[in-house]
């Protein structure tokens, strides 16, 4: 027991970089893991102001026959010790997240063996190496999330809190997409996870349909064409009610809905409602539970108004929260 103690600890330190000094380490910002148990990282360093269009030359692989070998290999390679008490961001190749054991050795090393914290943001990605090495406007990865999601306060990112839930409770989660392409990074549709693993690869509009019926602080916005022309509409609540035989969607603005006409307000309610109806039948198709979307993201218990039968419900639209 003694031995396996110190084993723990010593892991621990060559991780998490502890009674290193600063100077020492190597302040990891974000980590992707790839197929074949390949492993990236992403330190501070790499925030040099180089020329855009060279890859960033501080991301390191490692591989191995396991994430701990991998991140042993990358470690090797780094001159400091690797320290994830920054890291802010995680890349998962899209076929990781359909194998669950894979799944929870991410979860358990993000969770356990590095300290990293519960709000980091976790991606899917068809090109975990592409992203990690991408930059944009001479920001990498890592600044580019942290801005995104600071200007678009309408979406939620997937944080490693909500993953975790999600595989305890065995419910639905969806995982934004993420690929680097011509110097930039390109956020389009996602992952949906059930049961612990991807059952569904979704497109952008796919995504959109089923973020509707999302119960995860996101509040969502609609691109409408008017007898005026277009219009654009941000929301900035949303709540979700859940019925036997029907889903109650009810949104509100920052400006107020009474300050939109009918004819807005008329063609946002039919476009909601016909984008969850087919959100709801991409659910139904993968057998997947509405009501597990919604306790994903409960953290003060379960509070639930019915349940939904996915082969036979509708959907209403409220615009007057």
């Amino acid at each position: 027991m003694k031995a396996a103690i110190w084993v723990s600890l010593i892991l621990s330190l060559i991780l998490c970089g502890c009674g290193i000094e600063p100077e020492d380490r190597e302040f990891v910002t974000a980590v992707g893991f790839d197929k074949g148990y390949k492993v990236y990282v992403l330190t501070a360093e790499g925030n040099s102001g180089e020329d855009t269009n060279e890859k960033n030359k501080f991301v390191s692989e490692g591989n191995g026959e396991s994430i701990a070998v991998a991140l042993e290999d990358v470690s090797a390679k780094c001159p400091g010790k690797l320290f994830f008490g920054h890291t802010s961001l995680c890349i998962v190749d899209i076929s990781g997240f359909s194998d669950k054991t894979v799944v929870n050795e991410i979860v358990d090393f993000m969770e356990k063996d590095t300290g990293v914290s519960r709000r980091v943001i976790v991606m899917a990605s068809d090109d975990p190496a592409a992203v990690m090495e991408g930059k944009k406007a001479e920001k990498d990865v890592s600044e580019f999330i942290g801005e995104y999601y600071r200007s678009h306060k309408d979406v939620k990112p997937v944080e490693l809190d909500k993953l975790c839930i999600a595989l305890r409770e065995g419910g639905n989660i969806l995982i934004p997409l993420i690929n680097a392409e011509n110097d930039s990074f390109d956020i389009e549709g996602g992952v949906l996870m059930s049961e612990g693993i991807a059952v569904r690869k979704l497109s952008k509009e796919e995504m959109r349909q089923v973020s509707w019926l999302n119960d995860d602080g996101g509040t969502g916005n609609i691109n409408i064409q008017t007898k005026n022309g277009p219009c654009f509409v941000r929301f900035s609540k949303k709540d979700i009610d859940v019925e036997p035989e029907r889903i109650i969607i009810r949104l509100s603005t920052e400006d107020g809905i009474e300050n939109l006409s009918e004819e807005v307000l008329d063609i946002c309610s039919e476009k909601i409602e016909k984008e969850a109806l087919s959100g709801i039948k991409i659910l139904a198709d993968e057998g997947c539970d509405l009501i597990k979307m919604k306790r994903s993201f409960e953290k003060n218990g379960i509070i639930l108004t019915g349940k939904a039968d996915l082969s036979n419900v509708d959907v209403d639209v409220c615009l007057n929260m």
